[in-house]
């Protein structure tokens, strides 16, 4: 049961649903008698995606706010695209 869990997770995340794939790690792990160490990491994985995204939207719109302020060029947007 485990084993199918995680291969279905596995598929989620090739397929870039790291949500579902998190979920189906997560009741991978819930249902496994042992705990095995490639369905935490799995799940940390799909969690790396989602953050990495997240921190850069932040940043990007940090560095416009910066040029914002400081009355830097707009061509700076072009150096740094989302």
């Amino acid at each position: 049961m485990a084993a199918s869990l995680k291969a279905k997770g596995n598929s989620a995340y090739q397929q870039r649903k790291f949500t579902e794939a998190a979920e189906l790690y997560t009741q991978a792990i819930n249902v496994s008698p042992k705990a095995d160490p490639v369905f935490y990491s799995n799940r940390a994985a799909c969690t790396d995606p989602l953050c990495f995204h997240s921190r850069k939207i932040y940043i990007h719109h940090q560095v416009m706010s910066t040029c914002h302020h400081q009355g830097m060029s707009s061509s700076l947007r072009t150096v740094m695209p989302l």
